[in-house]
């Protein structure tokens, strides 16, 4: 295989890992797109601009995700207005302050969360900062957001990235 052949190939593969099946404008990871926000929503907003665009706010199922999801907005941290970031993870509606997904109602069972955390005190929702750890946040402060949905339903996303939307 001649050099050129190879570095087509490599291209193709380099493309396809980042492109997946996710719309202009999502990136791809495992089985999920992913839209990192530029905008600052409180918690409730950053849910209806998921739903919007046909996604929800980011769950976080492992160290792997936790990883990609740091990784990826610190590589692109000048983008941003914020330096965190809601997930879908909420204690509200808790009698035991134990944090769950907000839309399928399923307990969080990886985390990573910072020192002293969580801490209810604080807030009832919780963010995925730069550093990788998670902390509890009041759901009316402002922060960047993450939505994800699942690559398999590409039919459902919008074709045009979601910046135009907030």
């Amino acid at each position: 295989m001649d050099r050129w052949s190879r570095l087509l190939i490599l291209v193709w593969v380099v493309t396809g890992l980042v492109a997946g099946d996710c719309p202009s404008g999502w990136i791809s990871h495992r089985d999920s797109c992913y839209f990192f926000s530029n905008h600052n929503r409180n918690w409730y907003d950053a849910g209806f601009m998921c739903e919007a665009i046909h996604s929800r706010r980011v769950t976080i199922d492992s160290n792997d995700e936790n990883d990609f999801l740091a990784g990826t907005l610190t590589h692109f941290r000048g983008a941003f207005r914020s330096v965190s970031f809601w997930t879908e993870g909420t204690s509200e509606g808790s009698s035991d302050g134990s944090y769950k997904w907000a839309t399928s109602q399923d307990p969080v069972t990886y985390n990573n969360w910072g020192k002293n955390e969580p801490n209810a005190t604080i807030g009832d929702c919780f963010i995925l900062r730069l550093d990788r750890t998670w902390q509890s946040r009041d759901c009316h402060s402002e922060q960047g957001f993450v939505c994800e949905s699942s690559n398999i339903q590409k039919n459902c996303l919008p074709t045009e990235g979601p910046t135009l939307i907030g």
